[in-house]
């Protein structure tokens, strides 16, 4: 289990079904958003490479959420783990059309790459935060990626410093999106606890009241 230092340990099994229904319920956002993502990819690049990597994302978040539905951490590990690591490589071909666009020469080029990348990690950091790691392995297929691409970018150019000031710049706004992540997550997770103490106190009192009941009768 991927755990931030100082980050608590709630029970897992009940933080994956709460994430996957806060995911379900925003299916048709999600959708529209990527659509839209790739109609904008498609003004720099061509059609078919967009297709292709809006086809692998769809693949892997389709598995993604096939893993999820009623998955015990505890009792199916190696399952788990497949499904972290579909998350990192949903986010990774996510993003690899905006790498690809931030090797452009177009103007804008520059603009919607570093746009796509600050959307990526919002969406991370507000949708993807109630279960921590799948977040953090999100974070880190942007990280990844994106460090790749921006790398290959500088030393293809011999520009050290380009590379180390954009270098800090995406870890720095990864960064701030983990810090915003384990925020959000900190926030569901003591509501999931209220939720559940409260489902335990309306069956202790539905007890009560049953064994009140049968003690009038006898």
């Amino acid at each position: 289990m991927i755990k931030l230092p100082g980050s608590p340990t709630p029970d897992r099994a009940a933080e994956i079904a709460s994430q996957l229904e806060f995911l379900r319920k925003f299916d048709t956002t999600r959708i529209a958003a990527t659509l839209m993502v790739s109609i904008m990819t498609a003004v720099f690049l061509p059609l078919w490479i967009v297709l292709l990597f809006l086809g692998i994302d769809y693949l892997f978040e389709a598995a993604g959420f096939r893993l999820l539905d009623r998955l015990d951490p505890d009792r199916e590990p190696a399952r788990y783990r497949l499904m972290l690591l579909t998350v990192f490589l949903m986010e990774s071909s996510y993003l690899i059309p905006a790498v690809i666009i931030w090797h452009g020469d177009n103007t804008y080029c520059k603009a919607v790459a570093v746009g796509l990348v600050c959307m990526t990690l919002f969406q991370l950091a507000s949708v993807r935060a109630i279960h921590l790691p799948i977040g953090v392995m999100g974070i880190l297929g942007v990280v990844v990626t994106a460090g790749i691409g921006n790398a290959v970018y500088w030393l293809q150019r011999g520009d050290a410093a380009g590379l180390a000031a954009s270098s800090f710049a995406v870890l720095g706004t990864s960064y701030y999106a983990l810090a915003a992540m384990r925020s959000n997550h900190m926030l569901h997770r003591d509501l999931l606890r209220s939720e559940r103490a409260a489902a335990a106190a309306n069956q202790a009192k539905g007890r009560f009241v049953a064994q009140i009941s049968h003690e009038l009768r006898t």
